[in-house]
Order: C-alpha cells, then structure tokens, then sequence
C-alpha cells in the first residue's frame, strides 16, 4: 500500500528484504518525496524483510507493540519499529484520516489494519487473505477465534462501498472479507464439535471439517490441524 499528500508518503509493508529497490523504484514512480514512514502490518519477513533497508533510507517504521517484541525475540536488530501502539494510532495527512487499529491475536499476535476513513479504504495485511485457508501462526500468537473477532471488529467498520486490499490478493469488497469470515467460523464449529465429541484429531479429519470450502492453495489437513491446535489448548 502507498499513500502520498503534499506533507507526507508512507507505505504498508515492504516485503522480502531483495525487494527494497523495487519498492522504492515504483513508489519515485508515483511521488518525488522520500519514504516518510513503513507501516508494518504484521512481523513476518513478506511483510516486514525490508524494514533495515529502509530504516538506512531514514524511514520511520510504526507496527503494532507486539510486532517490536517479535522482531527483537526472532533475534533482529534493525529496522525495528520506532513508533508503536497498542490498540490503534490515527493519522491526519491533508484531508485524510487513518486509523490504525489492532483488536485481537489473529494472523499473529500483533496484527494491523488500516482504515483509511475518508477514501473507505482498508489494507487488510494478513488478517484477511484470499488464497484458500489462511496461515494461522499458532507459534507466533495466532489463533482461530481471535481471527474471527477481529474480522468482525474490521467488518464492523465497512460498508458496501469500502474498498479492501488483502494481506495477498486482489482488491475486494466487505461481502467478501464476510465470506471468509463465515468460512473461518464453519470450520471452526465443526473442528469444535469434533472436540467436543471426543474425537481424535484424526477422526476430525476423516469428516472433512473443510467440505464446501475451496483450498486454493493450503492443505486442508494443515489448517485442520491448525483450528484443532487452537481449540484443543
């Protein structure tokens, strides 16, 4: 994600360290100003890899507390968020007003979305993604149910017109993000039965928890086995 004003241009994630100069290349494409500032929407290294590179490139980096907390445990020590937040941050940039807001564990345990309210636009980062079953980082904070509330939380804010860019994949719109959400809760109530039934996590899988449901890309068995790692604890 790019925004620009006359006072500012920021971006939303910068991906896997190789892909600084790229980055910078297509934003000096779209504005002569430098690189303000990087929102991180999560921690993870195709999303938040070149965060050094831009740190040397005098950009400030702002994330979610949780995501600062992981970078230094994962050892690093570049390229760390300057500026963090724990619940949200708003932003005021000409006429337009972002916030920046985190409600629960999700994707991971410091997940962002921003809203930017006067264009109704939302980035998304990983909290919801279109390619099949997402990637739940259990080892890193995430959760099922956490995802679940913070879609609803997000959805709370969208209306009909908003414009969703997702953590991967192409622009959408809330009746989309609702389809997800709704895929998420299905899999999860069936997992949850399975639990509760007594089952082994084999046995829930041999009832196809995920029927109706696409895999576009993930494994079945392996976000199977996710939720039931979730809700088994």
């Amino acid at each position: 994600g790019v925004f620009k004003s006359e006072d500012v241009t920021f971006i939303i994630d910068d991906q896997y360290a190789p892909l600084h100069g790229k980055i910078k290349g297509t934003v000096s494409k779209i504005t002569d100003r430098p690189i303000d500032f990087v929102i991180n929407t999560h921690f993870h290294g195709d999303h938040a890899g070149s965060n050094p590179q831009f740190e040397v490139d005098g950009s400030y980096i702002i994330a979610q507390k949780n995501v600062r907390s992981q970078l230094i445990t994962d050892g690093k020590t570049a390229g760390l968020p300057k500026i963090t937040f724990d619940k949200s941050v708003n932003l005021y940039f000409g006429d337009e007003e972002i916030e920046v807001f985190h409600q629960s564990r999700a994707h991971t345990t410091g997940d962002a979305i921003i809203h930017f309210k006067t264009s109704n636009v939302f980035h998304c980062g990983d909290v919801y993604v279109q390619y099949g079953f997402p990637f739940i980082d259990i080892n890193k904070g995430g959760h099922i149910n956490g995802m679940i509330e913070f879609l609803d939380f997000a959805a709370s804010k969208m209306n009909d017109e908003s414009v969703l860019i997702p953590g991967h994949g192409q622009l959408a719109k809330k009746s989309e993000l609702l389809e997800f959400r709704n895929m998420l809760i299905a899999i999860r109530n069936r997992v949850q039965s399975g639990i509760n039934a007594g089952l082994t996590l084999d046995e829930i899988k041999a009832l196809n928890p995920t029927e109706g449901f696409d895999d576009k890309g993930r494994s079945r068995d392996a976000f199977v086995e996710t939720v039931y790692s979730c809700l088994a604890k």
